[in-house]
């Protein structure tokens, strides 16, 4: 009876495998999570049946292609994983802007102007990451986008449940018709509500008030001086 070692199949192909698993270790946790059994899985068939076939040497050509996809992946998955974190930690700062951005729309729509000169007056006076969410769209509008698909972008870009709520709302009044200004008010005391305002916002909302002669919140006003 022949002894276990590691130049033995069972025992060379389970050093290989405990070598992908650790491999595995550089992706993000949430993809280990999600993919990392299934990965595990295809590797240890893809081993078993390639050392069936063409022995050490068939296995030797598998890890060249799986370390040179391991490589690439890994560290796309990784970059991936940064910038979903960085692109969670703006849509927070919107979601704070989200009140006053209703407030900015609302206020330039009572006024008479349509919802793609408002959209453009926000690109341009908003603070950050507002000012950039809308210099997007804005730009989509005047390169030939219907609006439908300009506010799909848009939320593609920003997925701020806030946002979906201001665009749900838009979409149903093109759809339904009424006034758009008046079905956005209702949001403005949610959604402040919820994830309070950002006063970087105020600057652009006390200079639309004083152009439009429109009416200021207390919250923008600018603290008395003694």
């Amino acid at each position: 009876m022949k002894s276990s070692s590691p130049t033995h199949p069972a025992s060379a192909l389970k050093v290989s495998e405990r070598a992908y698993r650790k491999l595995l270790v550089a992706y993000p946790p949430e993809f280990r999570q999600r993919f990392g059994m299934e990965m595990a899985q295809v590797f240890r068939t893809s081993c078993r049946a390639v050392y069936a076939n063409a022995g050490r040497r068939g296995v030797a050509r598998l890890w060249l292609s799986t370390l040179w996809d391991w490589a690439w992946t890994a560290a796309h998955e990784r970059l991936y994983s940064l910038f979903r974190r960085f692109n969670m930690n703006a849509v927070t700062a919107f979601d704070r802007q989200a009140g006053d951005l209703v407030w900015s729309l609302m206020t330039g729509l009572f006024a008479g102007y349509s919802l793609p000169q408002v959209i453009e007056a926000i690109a341009k006076e908003a603070p950050e990451p507002t000012a950039g969410a809308f210099q997007r769209l804005d730009a989509d509008l005047k390169a030939g986008l219907s609006l439908d698909e300009g506010l799909e972008n848009l939320l593609e870009a920003v997925p701020s449940q806030y946002l979906e709520q201001v665009i749900d709302v838009i979409m149903e009044q093109h759809r339904a018709g009424g006034n758009l200004a008046e079905l956005l008010e209702p949001l403005v005391d949610d959604i402040l509500q919820q994830v309070g305002s950002d006063g970087a916002f105020y600057p652009a909302m006390r200079k639309e008030a004083e152009q439009l002669g429109a009416p200021l919140p207390d919250r923008a006003r600018e603290p008395a001086t003694h």
